[in-house]
């Protein structure tokens, strides 16, 4: 395959030599992100059997389980960005100190989503809709999924580790089992199979929260049982000194806010659905559902690319090759360049797949209005419209700027875009203008142009690619060859 890619490479003038690594990590996320996905649907299926009012509930309610997930993918990306590098630079020891600041912030961030949502479920979610049927059913679920988000953070810690390790293999293994208990347990539950009672809303809570638990227990029970490089002891996750917990802040504070701020923004689109209807809640929560579907490969890659940098840049410090002839001659600089020119083709296609094929077909999955099933295919093509835009800010940001260590530009550029444009635009076309669903999603989509150019120039300049390894730092262990992701198997 290196021989392959490496002809290519040469006949395109492209370097094409990281692709085989890039795959091996890329493809179990993206396959984690597609099982993942995948339940969103089928929950989505199984309770758009129940109503509309049954979609939008366990919408909302999800909200806030999203607004959890990104402040944790925020804390686990912000921990990667360091322990990447430290794979990279061969310190095993800087890769559990990183994963056990990672585990602490998770961890205090749950707890205080678990209590709100227990307490004040109501409150929160007549935040985004003033329909108290939509509230009632959604405030049934949120009171016991809400349960499970410490799982949840302690299950993503270790999963951002264990990635920054070349091991994107056992949190797939984790989430597929969970995702099997899920569905099955949403089947029995929700409809009452057998001797199990018909709940609704509820069985699917306790589908959910008891998918998660096992989730945490299948990769703790298999990290430890092998001993890799993430076995970390209480004492090791603890291990971090003031110098060290400066430097993680100073890195990793600007991804966690970009999550939280970007995942504040995203809701109110939710807002603005909800608030234009309940059926175009349901139309966008379905259209929404099928579009991650859609986008799981490239979720998976950006991910990927945002490890493979960094391990690059952790690899030339630990060897002394600080310094290039020319900023060309970076590997990191190789890679990001490369995906600039090779996204918008393969994504474009994707985008047509998604337009003349998908878009039509969904709506019959559904239990739905005609109305619901017009706009469903409606906002479906206009995701299919702005795709190649959003794929590649997807890994300029997530995967191209964080994984060199650019975080404070990655904020700015994500941030500033969604709040000054895309925001803007949502409550101007959907609440005072009153235009059809589909016109509104295209309008917030102009937020994606703005971070296209700045990005794309970012990473040209060179500018993102900084060394966060301490040089200084005694590597306490001798590991494999950091490209080699195949050195800890499951």
């Amino acid at each position: 395959m290196k021989t392959f890619f490496s002809t290519r490479a040469a006949s395109s003038g492209l370097n094409l030599s990281f692709v085989p690594a890039l795959l091996r990590l890329a493809i179990p996320i993206s396959l984690q992100h597609l099982l993942m996905t995948s339940l969103n649907l089928a929950d989505t299926l199984m309770i758009g059997q129940l109503g509309e009012v049954q979609i939008g509930a366990i919408a909302l309610a999800n909200q806030i389980f999203f607004l959890l997930a990104l402040f944790l993918f925020g804390v686990g990306s912000g921990s990667a960005v360091f322990s990447s590098q430290f794979w990279g630079s061969r310190d095993i020891s800087g890769v559990r100190r990183a994963m056990g600041l990672s585990l602490l912030l998770g961890c205090a961030g749950a707890l205080v989503f678990t209590a709100a949502g227990i307490l004040i479920p109501r409150q929160l979610l007549s935040l985004f809709t003033p329909d108290q049927e939509v509230i009632r059913e959604g405030t049934r679920y949120l009171r016991i999924v809400a349960v499970s988000y410490l799982f949840t953070a302690i299950t993503m810690g270790y999963a951002h580790a264990l990635r920054s390790v070349g091991d994107s293999r056992l949190p797939l293994l984790a989430t597929a089992v969970s995702i099997g208990l899920n569905i099955l347990g949403n089947y029995l539950l929700i409809f009452g199979i057998g001797i199990f009672p018909a709940l609704g809303v509820r069985g699917a809570a306790i589908a959910t929260a008891g998918a998660r638990v096992l989730e945490l227990a299948v990769i703790l029970v298999v990290v430890y049982r092998r001993k890799g490089p993430v076995a970390a002891s209480p004492g090791e996750l603890l291990r971090f000194d003031r110098s060290f917990t400066r430097r993680f802040f100073g890195r990793a504070t600007p991804v966690i806010f970009n999550e939280i701020f970007w995942s504040i923004g995203f809701t109110l689109y939710t807002v603005v659905f909800a608030r234009m209807g309940t059926g175009h809640l349901a139309a966008y929560t379905i259209s929404d559902t099928v579009g991650r579907l859609m986008l799981v490969l490239f979720i998976g890659s950006a991910n990927a690319t945002a490890i493979l940098i960094g391990n690059r840049i952790g690899e030339g410090a630990h060897q002394g090759r600080l310094g290039y002839s020319s900023i060309d001659e970076n590997p990191a600089q190789q890679i990001g360049m490369t995906l600039l020119k090779v996204l918008p083709l393969v994504s474009a296609l994707v985008g047509l797949v998604v337009f003349f094929g998908v878009a039509p077909l969904v709506p019959r999955f559904f239990s739905v209005s005609p109305q619901v099933r017009t706009m469903v295919t409606q906002l479906m093509r206009a995701f299919a419209l702005v795709m190649v835009a959003k794929v590649l800010n997807l890994h300029l940001i997530v995967g191209i700027l964080r994984g060199g260590g650019d975080t404070s530009f990655a904020l700015g550029v994500d941030v500033g875009f969604l709040w000054l444009v895309g925001v803007p635009a949502a409550f101007i076309s959907g609440l005072l203008l009153g235009l059809p669903v589909h016109l509104v999603y295209l309008c917030i989509g102009l937020e994606e142009i703005g971070k296209l150019i700045m990005g794309i120039n970012r990473v040209r300049s060179g500018r993102w690619i900084n060394v966060l390894t301490d040089p200084g730092e005694v590597l306490l262990h001798a590991v494999p060859d950091p490209s080699d992701a195949t050195g800890y198997p499951l």
